[in-house]
């Protein structure tokens, strides 16, 4: 849940990429015209490779039908589905966003941004996407909270990155192998800023902050 920062690598076989950035199934039929186009995004099935996709985008977590979706989607298989959710610290995703989308004439710094909605807007889609307490009850309502792996942002990406040990322990006890432990992470779409502080200022960021709470 965040912009600008990790980008998940893309599904490949070879050298051809069947994967760029954000196209999803879930919550957005319509754009492809049904699962008969969304199919031809991909290779025939064969028994000799193993592909594995995934919906990449963080609108699914704030999407209310989403959770619904999937549940008819995948039927009695839904229980066995394991939802990973990266969570980045709310006032800093908003910062991203607003790097990233959200930055006009009308408010052309982030102290400006963040003012208007403290002062009287709480409806923008960059600051409702840091609300993640209302956006993880809506999964909590479909599926069991057994099913979710929720990661702090920071923690993936402290050494060792990708892995971390805690993490680790908890694939591990659910039977899921694979995944390394790596030096770094790459970054795509980012943009170079100040500091929170730095930009809003000490009592801005708090009172932004309780808005989230």
């Amino acid at each position: 849940a965040g912009n600008g920062s990790i980008r998940a690598p893309r599904n490949t076989i070879g050298k051809k990429i069947f994967w760029e950035k954000e196209p999803h199934w879930f919550g957005s039929r319509s754009a492809f015209g049904g699962k008969p186009n969304w199919l031809k995004l991909y290779p025939p099935c064969n028994e000799t490779q193993r592909v594995v996709t995934w919906d990449c985008t963080p609108d699914n977590l704030r999407v209310g039908h989403v959770p619904p979706q999937i549940m008819q989607y995948y039927g009695k298989e839904s229980r066995q589905i394991l939802f990973v959710i990266l969570l980045r610290e709310p006032v800093a995703r908003l910062q991203s966003g607003f790097h990233h989308l959200f930055r006009t004439e009308k408010y052309p710094t982030f102290a400006r941004y963040a003012g208007h909605i403290v002062r009287e807007d709480h409806s923008g889609q960059g600051f409702l996407g840091s609300l993640y307490g209302p956006q993880i009850k809506l999964w909590l309502a479909t599926f069991d909270s057994s099913q979710f792996l929720i990661i702090p942002f920071k923690l993936f990406l402290a050494p060792p990155r990708g892995y971390p040990t805690p993490i680790r322990r908890v694939l591990d006890r659910l039977g899921i192998s694979g995944g390394q432990e790596r030096d770094s992470v790459p970054h795509e779409n980012v943009h170079k800023h100040s500091s929170i502080d730095d930009e809003l200022g000490h009592d801005l960021h708090k009172r932004l902050e309780e808005l989230m709470r």
